[in-house]
């Protein structure tokens, strides 16, 4: 990959965004996935608002 502009200074920051971006996915669908079980079968209370967070979920 080549790197441009202010890029070529700092590759790090690149490669911190990718990491940043990658932990914050891995939480958010962490949490979305114990809210879905929760509503879902512990208290069987799983209504449309639950289904559009599955639908518009970014994994």
């Amino acid at each position: 990959m080549e790197l441009t502009g202010a890029d070529r200074t700092t590759p790090f920051l690149q490669e911190a965004n990718r990491v940043l971006v990658a932990v914050g996915l891995s939480l958010s669908t962490s949490c979305l996935v114990m809210r879905l079980y929760t509503k879902g079968l512990i208290l069987r209370k799983f209504w449309w608002d639950d289904g559009t967070q599955l639908m518009l979920s970014p994994n």
